[in-house]
């Protein structure tokens, strides 16, 4: 029986006598019959059929409850089962939900149970999971553990993880298979994904392909690491958790990444287009850190093409045109010296810009601008 908001003592008390009311019946006959029995404080279970108003299982095992905790061993199949009907497993788990597939649940201790779902074919809303995996839930932490997890989801909303994941960032529906062992604070993970982002507009699409470890165990998604085979990311998804960040259209990415959403790290090749305008490509090491209102960016790339159309396509009137190639390097290391010392380009500084290849014009006179607060 749930807890809900502004629940008091008096009209908990009455929902779970009316339940009550209703079990009895059931209760004493099963007993009549020797499905259950009770010695001291051991309930034990054999039972073929089990039949709630929107569910249907069979059970056989036990339930202890010594010093009012309760012991399962207890295994269930399921032929179709709402998961609001059998809460008194997990009081979290989410409306809407129907289970079929076999449930095992073993208690180590008062604190931790562990629940297998082999197989688990579960339907939620409009979409489906299926496979199997076994979930270790703390009774004073919530999940802490997933073993041996390979699951299929199709057209999936994220709305089933939120009870148990409620830092989820992320908000819409995911298809594509999911490969899980460990603990939260270091889950080994593979994914093969799809998501559409039901927070931006138009529920575009994301996909991910690769495998690491992540934490899911603190406030944010941290990566540590996470190796990206292939992503495809919409800018969209990427901006609305990090809103300076000012693109648009989609990266390609294949790298590593480390640190956190906020604070993240990524090592490899990332390709940017925006529909039909021209690509960038740039390869090496890229930093965001938004943990504060002006976003943080690092940089240390090699551009194999850096297209300033494609960029700021969609900022108007914006005055810088063309392509970049070559090592950024030698252009950091000149504009340093020109911010640092306010000079103009010497000697050497010339034989740094020649180092790379430009088409296209690239005003270096905008820096002085920008410093002496003219733009």
């Amino acid at each position: 029986m749930p807890v809900l908001d502004g629940d008091d003592e008096q009209s908990l008390a009455s929902r779970i006598l009316a339940q009550e009311h209703r079990c009895y019946p059931w209760a004493i006959r099963l007993w009549a019959e020797g499905r259950i029995t009770i010695d001291g404080n051991t309930l034990d279970v054999d039972l073929a059929r089990v039949r709630f108003p929107g569910t249907q299982f069979s059970a056989r095992g036990s339930v202890k409850w010594p010093r009012d905790t309760l012991l399962w061993n207890l295994a269930m199949r399921a032929d179709s089962a709402t998961l609001t009907d059998i809460r008194f497993i997990d009081p979290r788990f989410p409306e809407h939900a129907v289970l079929h597939g076999g449930v095992t649940l073993s208690s180590h201790g008062g604190r931790v149970l562990e629940i297998e779902l082999r197989p688990l074919d579960l339907a939620f809303g409009n979409g489906r999971l299926t496979g199997h995996v076994t979930a270790y839930n703390a009774a004073d932490s919530g999940l802490v553990a997933l073993r041996q997890g390979d699951l299929q989801a199709r057209d999936l909303s994220l709305e089933l993880a939120r009870p148990y994941l409620d830092t989820l960032p992320f908000a819409g529906r995911l298809t594509g298979q999911t490969i899980v062992d460990g603990p939260m604070s270091a889950l080994k993970i593979e994914t093969g994904w799809s998501f559409r982002d039901s927070m931006v507009v138009g529920w575009p699409e994301t996909q991910i392909q690769g495998k690491g470890e992540i934490n899911l165990s603190g406030h944010e998604l941290a990566f540590q690491p996470f190796a990206v085979a292939a992503g495809r990311i919409d800018v969209g998804t990427v901006r609305r958790l990090v809103p300076s960040f000012d693109l648009q259209g989609e990266l390609d990415a294949t790298g590593t990444l480390t640190g956190t959403l906020k604070n993240a790290n990524f090592s490899g090749t990332l390709r940017h287009h925006d529909g039909n305008r021209p690509v960038s490509v740039i390869r090496g090491v890229v930093a965001l850190d938004s943990r504060t209102p002006i976003l943080g960016v690092f940089a240390d790339v090699h551009a194999d093409s850096l297209a300033l159309d494609g960029l700021t396509g969609r900022i108007r009137n914006f005055p810088l045109r063309g392509s970049l190639a070559g090592t950024l390097a030698h252009i950091r290391s000149s504009l340093g010296s020109v911010m640092n010392y306010s000079f103009f380009i010497t000697k050497h500084m010339r034989s740094q810009l020649r180092s790379g290849e430009f088409t296209g014009t690239l005003p270096l006179l905008y820096v002085f601008l920008a410093r002496s607060g003219k733009t």
